[in-house]
Order: C-alpha cells, then structure tokens, then sequence
C-alpha cells in the first residue's frame, strides 16, 4: 500500500481511566494522508480537498526505521500480522517508492 508519511509514533505509560490500580500500555501509531475521496448517502455527504489524517498500528521494533523519512514523501508500507491479533495486519516497515521521470 502506497501512502504519504505523516508521522511515525510511540506512546507508553499506565493509564487510571478504567481501574484505580493502573493499567499499562504500550502503543506505536504511523499516520499517513489519504486522498480525500467524497461519500453521498441519504443521510451524510463528505467531500473535501487534498488528503486526510489515517492512522494505522505499527510494530514497535519498526520504529526506528522511520526515522529518515521525510513529512509528505510517497512511501510503500509492509505489512506483517499483528502479534496480539492474528487476524488484523500491523505496519512492519517501509521501501521506498520510485519516482518516475
């Protein structure tokens, strides 16, 4: 799946919403823009222009390698199953897409 980079993210630390004890978590996030593509429906229409924020989960041992890639630049993402869920993928590292011309 080819995408624009937006960010690559990790965020951890216990959490006090859910029980008093506190609960752990752990989470790696890539956002990336998709293009903007109009929905009409009897009940909602959306449209726009340019690209919008998505957010996928991304392994954290992928962290790293996102370190060089630039905001906006066209990148191929790998996918992998997700550890914790079998049946969903989870980012497991990029390539480089060629620009032709």
């Amino acid at each position: 799946m080819q995408v624009f980079f937006i960010s690559a993210t990790h965020r951890f630390g216990t959490s006090f919403k859910k029980s008093p004890q506190g609960v752990q978590y752990d989470i790696c996030n890539l956002a990336y823009g998709d293009p903007v593509e109009p929905v009409s429906q009897p009940n909602m229409t959306f449209y726009g222009h340019g690209a919008q924020v998505r957010e996928i989960g991304l392994a954290k041992t992928a962290m790293s390698s996102f370190e060089t890639v630039k905001v906006g630049q066209l990148i191929e993402l790998i996918f992998t199953p997700n550890p914790e869920n079998p049946r969903m993928n989870i980012v497991s590292g990029w390539k480089p897409v060629k620009q032709e011309g």
